[in-house]
């Protein structure tokens, strides 16, 4: 004390040093009552979330003096992300049944953790969704285009029963307001419904229609 007090009489530095005795007893007491409490919580919170609590810059202090509390901590702490993990792979595992299939980015949203995070916890069960979408999104892909090649050969026989020359323009004004337009595979759609008609009609004036149709690489008749 005498390097501390200098010239202050030994009685105040006395109390002094027992002033800081009592408030550093009531700060452990502080400390053990709060890691205490904190074993009924649910969640149990992490140890940095713990001395940002008490007001401690890092959690030595907690390990310090109270190890065993915080190793009860600790392993509530640890049984909690467990569980948290387990319940995410079992939503994911679901949601590879889902039809359309999600996205990752998606998936991440339904169960609300961000992408990254979800990757960290859950690597193979995030692989399993991303790769099955993109499965289903060439699947879907494919699926439609058949679904345009037939709903433009119907169109084309009606055009030609109807007389009418069967044009890129004239299909696509036809089509059902959900079908796929993407130009390239509408073209081919109608090129290959002509090319249809002609093989399997007899030859007739729509027929003739038909071939000059072909001959325009916008299918103008």
């Amino acid at each position: 004390m005498k390097d501390i007090c200098g010239n202050v009489s030994p009685d105040l530095c006395r109390a002094i040093g027992q002033k800081i005795a009592a408030q550093k007893a009531e700060r452990i007491s502080a400390m053990e009552k709060t890691l205490r409490d904190v074993l009924k919580e649910e969640p149990a919170p992490t140890l940095n979330e713990l001395r940002q609590r008490l007001g401690y810059s890092s959690t030595e202090c907690l390990q310090l003096h109270f190890p065993d509390l915080c190793k009860q901590i600790l392993a509530r702490r640890e049984a909690y992300n467990r569980e948290r993990i387990t319940g995410l792979r079992t939503v994911l595992e679901s949601l590879l049944s889902e039809i359309p299939a999600l996205s990752l980015r998606a998936a991440s949203k339904r169960v609300g953790f961000s992408l990254a995070y979800l990757k960290e916890l859950c690597p193979q069960q995030c692989a399993a969704p991303g790769s099955r979408y993109v499965r289903w999104r060439h699947e879907a892909a494919l699926l439609r285009k058949a679904q345009l090649i037939d709903e433009v050969r119907q169109i084309v026989q009606n055009l030609h029963l109807q007389g009418k020359c069967p044009t890129v323009g004239r299909v696509s004004s036809l089509l059902q307001p959900n079908s796929l337009r993407e130009w390239r595979a509408l073209e081919g759609a109608v090129k290959t419904a002509r090319e249809e008609m002609i093989t399997y009609s007899s030859p007739s004036s729509a027929c003739r229609f038909l071939r000059h149709a072909l001959t325009s690489p916008f299918g103008r008749c």
